[in-house]
């Protein structure tokens, strides 16, 4: 009598965990749909009453706190991480497409760069969503993805990068005159072009290179990745620093408020966030400890560019100090080999090709 009554003990107890989970999922997918349809409420009816402002600055930030608040409470509630990159590119391209179509003058600039982004961020989210689906999962995610607050506190940063970043495209479809397309715009869009080459080459040559278990504790150096050790990241400095070129073309103009120069923070934010925070310092990192005796990735650090790509001869001339600074070879990448314990080393490698 007394095991029975313990195995109905315990069944009882994961049959209340199995309704604590299952009431807990419900309450946030409603708490999502709920944010969803507040949220576009709201866009319509300010897009009615024009009660926020006529640049869109006031009407993206919305939309793009409903979207994601959106994804991350169906992410947390449901304990996946397939849809973070997914929403953070397709907030791009609808931000973008939607700023085009509400001002509603589909001028040649506009419909360019408009363009430009939506390439980007469904080569990107596409490229981004098909490696998590082969993977399984997100590795970035583990240690916080069962954390509310944690988990939460990614998707804020998301809010910001998304805005800060769309602010070029953003101010440049709200434009109320144009200009004739000059040298400035044709600069911009060759630049965009580099930048999504290089990118695309880099993601792919990687994908490729990782998927091959003979290439296992082995440096990267074939493709774009013989003349920098993080083109991916080069290619996505490249095109935000390309729209913002094109878009500021408009900028001053007769009719077009002076303080739109702020938009220069796009490229300064995804470069500061890039080569400082998230980007090559993790990579760095991980890499000094994986290849910590491998005299081979001592070579191609010593005579590979960080960022630009250029041929390893020509970096050699400029890998000295102060003059390697032109060439975003900064100090900090090689001290936080040192500075850091192993329960940092763990996470860098979670956060493998980060962008």
């Amino acid at each position: 009598l007394k095991a029975v009554v313990c195995d109905w003990a315990t069944i009882d107890a994961v049959h209340s965990h199995t309704s604590q989970t299952s009431h807990r999922q419900v309450t946030v997918a409603v708490a999502a749909a709920t944010t969803a349809a507040v949220t576009i409420i709201i866009i319509i009816v300010a897009a009615m009453l024009e009660v926020l402002d006529k640049h869109y600055l006031g009407l993206s930030a919305i939309f793009t706190v409903g979207m994601q608040l959106t994804f991350f409470f169906i992410a947390y509630s449901l304990q996946i991480d397939k849809v973070t990159d997914l929403a953070g590119s397709s907030n791009f391209v609808l931000l973008a497409v939607f700023t085009l179509v509400a001002h509603d003058t589909y001028y040649t600039r506009q419909v360019v760069v408009t363009a430009l982004v939506c390439v980007w961020g469904l080569r990107l989210g596409g490229f981004l969503v098909y490696r998590v689906f082969s993977r399984g999962h997100d590795a970035r995610f583990d240690d916080m993805r069962a954390r509310f607050w944690a988990f939460l506190g990614f998707w804020i940063y998301q809010i910001l990068w998304v805005w800060i970043v769309s602010l070029p495209v953003t101010l440049l479809n709200s434009a109320p005159m144009d200009r004739d397309l000059t040298v400035q715009d044709y600069i911009g869009w060759a630049l965009w072009f580099v930048g999504f080459v290089v990118q695309v080459l880099a993601d792919h040559t990687k994908l490729a290179f990782n998927a091959d278990p003979a290439n296992k504790n082995t440096v990267l150096r074939k493709n774009v990745w013989f003349y920098s050790r993080h083109p991916n990241y080069f290619g996505e400095i490249a095109m935000w620093t390309g729209i913002f070129l094109s878009s500021s073309a408009v900028y001053g103009v007769a009719g077009n408020s002076t303080w739109w120069w702020i938009a220069i923070i796009s490229p300064c934010f995804t470069f500061f966030l890039l080569m400082f925070v998230s980007g090559v310092p993790l990579a760095e990192q991980r890499y000094n400890r994986r290849f910590k005796d491998d005299p081979v990735w001592a070579e191609y650090k010593a005579t590979t560019s960080p960022l630009i790509p250029m041929p390893p001869a020509l970096y050699a001339l400029f890998n000295r100090r102060p003059i390697n600074y032109l060439c975003c070879e900064f100090g900090l990448y090689d001290k936080m080999e040192s500075q850091q314990g192993d329960e940092t080393d763990d996470i860098s490698k979670n956060n493998d090709n980060a962008q």
